[in-house]
């Protein structure tokens, strides 16, 4: 699947049981890679926020503070040049996109659908 796949409306409402076992297969077949780039996106959330955190123990003025916020505005600086780490976050957020829309799509047919 290309990035554009969702942009373009490739999956469109689910009309019936082969379309919707399609859905969960590329469901099924995404979702590692999606939890793996969650995994590492929250690695990054987290370490921002524990320096946060450590940031607001110190009075705006002091040393660890300016040390701390120096810190901080560097590993964002890094983050933003790090392409791995930038083109990990694109896909990851493509994939959440997709996945999202593909799981909204077969609860819509599951609902309406007579079993």
């Amino acid at each position: 699947m290309q990035m554009h796949d969702v942009k373009l409306g490739k999956y469109t409402t689910i009309t019936n049981e082969t379309q919707r076992r399609q859905y969960k297969e590329e469901f099924i077949s995404c979702y590692p890679e999606y939890k793996t780039l969650h995994a590492n996106m929250d690695k990054v959330t987290q370490k921002f926020s524990r320096l946060k955190e450590e940031l607001s123990k110190h009075d705006k003025g002091s040393k660890e503070f300016r040390d701390l916020n120096k810190l901080i505005k560097s590993e964002y600086n890094d983050s933003l040049a790090d392409k791995t780490y930038q083109e990990e976050k694109k896909r990851f957020y493509y994939l959440h996109g997709k996945l999202s829309r593909i799981k909204k799509l077969v609860s819509e047919y599951d609902d309406t659908a007579y079993y």
